[in-house]
């Protein structure tokens, strides 16, 4: 009777020191990691290239900015066999600015005497709402794809300054809130009962933005500089939960 029990209590032993994990409840955590902003920024004469003949159509390319990040989220799973989805909301903010710059060309290829293009681009701070679904196929892991809207205050600036060769420097610069979309995947250990660490990457993009630099309407016809920003990024990070329920 003895001998017949002793499988059982060790089984029951065993059970007790490694339950199974249940990811269903609320969490909250914070992360740090990485960030890389880039994007193209165009620069357009007008009313059109052949009046503006000191300015040929240029782009300044993948001009980026990177560096560290930081954030928290918030967020509910769910969990049905080994099938886990949840909706998670984030905050980060950073990284800085940068800017890139370029010599002037004119329509004719050759450089302006004097001055230059200059662009910048940073995200001031982003938001994220998403979905994270995805599998725990061993015992306290979830891995997992990540999508949803993204929302954040993008500074934009750029100038086109023929000085001083050249009168006028035809300058833009400020901030907008955008909303556009993310996408993502990663992965999350629990640590014990409570903590998990996690390790995720996410794109997002914020769209295009465009404005007109007008330094003097009077002039016949009144020359102009046209920017167009595209605004995405990508984040690598690191971030820790702690399950609340």
């Amino acid at each position: 009777m003895v001998l017949g029990l002793a499988p059982a209590l060790a089984l029951g032993a065993s059970s007790k020191h490694h339950p199974a994990y249940n990811w269903t409840g609320l969490y909250i955590g914070g992360n740090l990691g990485y960030g890389l902003v880039y994007g193209n920024t165009d620069f357009t004469p007008l009313p059109d290239a052949a009046s503006f003949m000191n300015l040929a159509p240029a782009s300044l390319g993948s001009h980026a900015t990177d560096g560290l990040i930081a954030g928290g989220q918030l967020g509910f799973n769910w969990q049905a066999g080994n099938w886990v989805s949840g909706l998670e909301g984030d905050f980060q903010k950073g990284p800085e600015a940068g800017v890139t710059s370029t010599p002037i060309l004119q329509n004719n290829g050759t450089p302006y005497p004097s001055g230059y293009l200059r662009s910048g681009e940073t995200a001031n701070w982003v938001a994220t709402f998403r979905l994270r679904t995805g599998l725990s196929p061993l015992y306290r892991l979830f891995i997992y794809l990540t999508g949803g809207a993204a929302y954040g205050s993008v500074a934009y600036s750029a100038i086109t300054d023929f000085r001083p060769g050249g009168q006028y420097d035809y300058a833009a610069g400020y901030s907008k809130t955008r909303l556009g979309w993310v996408g993502g995947i990663g992965a999350e250990w629990v640590t014990d009962w409570n903590w998990s660490v996690k390790i995720e990457g996410l794109y997002y993009d914020l769209g295009d933005e465009s404005t007109v630099a007008n330094p003097d309407p009077n002039t016949n016809p009144p020359y102009q500089v046209g920017y167009h920003w595209r605004s995405q990024a990508g984040l690598l990070r690191v971030g820790v939960n702690y399950k609340l329920f």
